[in-house]
């Protein structure tokens, strides 16, 4: 199994009006989920279903990133802030996907990803934004996982600005004339 934690873009910040759980991306963070999505296509990253806390924060991410990788997406109250491993091993019980992304909150996905590879979890730190690649033979256990990949959000917004131009663009359309 493989599976893309992905970090819910930058968000608003807390403050008396607006809770937790209703904390919206910030224009800047919309702009930053645009980009990784992108990026994680350009990737071919083709998740089976994208999986989100229902948080705002993360469900707006997921609902931008989830069809730019035509990726059905799912509310998973098991990703919501306190996620655990238990918590995790519970939802993807219910999921015969090969390939998953979850979309959620830190410390959360630091600590799943360093549980599943067994590490120190204060090695390992996913910026909004990041992304973090597990494969696990089986279900996931603690300890059987491998990371493959950790790709931080300046990285992801770099291959989505370095894409090539969409194929269907007749070359004389790519530059002006010299």
């Amino acid at each position: 199994m493989k599976l893309f934690f992905l970090r819910h873009g930058i968000a608003e910040p807390a403050h008396g009006a607006i809770g937790d759980r209703e904390r919206a991306l910030t224009e800047e963070g919309r702009s930053q989920a645009q980009h990784i999505a992108q990026a994680l296509r350009r990737l071919n990253i083709r998740p089976d279903v994208v999986l989100t806390s229902p948080l705002a924060r993360a469900a707006q991410t997921a609902e931008i990133v989830a069809p730019v990788l035509e990726a059905p997406l799912e509310t998973a109250n098991e990703l919501q802030p306190g996620c655990i491993l238990d918590d995790l091993q519970r939802l993807l019980r219910r999921y015969a996907h090969e390939t998953i992304m979850l979309v959620g909150h830190e410390p959360d996905f630091s600590a799943l990803a360093a549980r599943l590879i067994n590490a120190d979890e204060r090695g390992i730190l996913l910026k909004k934004g990041g992304v973090i690649r597990i494969d696990v033979d089986g279900r996931p256990q603690a300890g059987r996982g491998r990371m493959v990949t950790l790709l931080t959000p300046k990285t992801l917004v770099l291959l989505a600005d370095t894409a090539q131009p969409d194929q269907d663009t007749p070359p004389e359309a790519e530059a002006p004339p010299a």
